[in-house]
């Protein structure tokens, strides 16, 4: 019996897009990038740089920032790649496993940061309602 081990490349069959298709994709891709990667440095620079305010939800807040802006930077770049010279991605699987590695840990990131900076104040609010009674 043979051992065959399942690749998980990037698939080999594309349906050709038109041109202008192609510069319309790119022309969103390259803007949501932009977008997404300078709107998260803000957001960092803004929290590292407000001193009036030290909450322990500014950690998350540039965590979630930082995998917001490697999703947006990086895996927006790598569509654009992938729209404009697909065979690059085809005939080098290990860099779609790298990148499809990168976004997952990117998503996951957010999506945890995301969460706990949900859960995160609720402690906060109630000893602070609290202490306002006992005074």
């Amino acid at each position: 019996m043979e051992n065959s081990v399942t690749s998980t490349s990037c698939p080999s069959e594309r349906h050709e897009i038109t041109f202008a298709a192609k510069v319309t994709l790119v022309a969103i891709l390259g803007v949501l990038a932009f977008v997404g990667a300078v709107g998260n440095t803000l957001t960092i620079h803004i929290t590292l740089d407000n001193r009036k305010r030290k909450r322990s939800v500014d950690a998350f807040i540039i965590n979630l920032a930082a995998a917001d802006v490697l999703i947006a930077s990086v895996m927006n770049t790598c569509q654009i790649v992938g729209v404009m010279a697909p065979e690059v991605l085809i005939t080098h699987p290990h860099i779609c496993e790298v990148i499809g590695s990168i976004c997952v840990i990117g998503c996951v990131v957010s999506l945890a940061t995301a969460a706990t900076i949900s859960l995160n104040p609720l402690p906060i609010h109630r000893q602070t309602n609290m202490a306002r009674r006992h005074l």
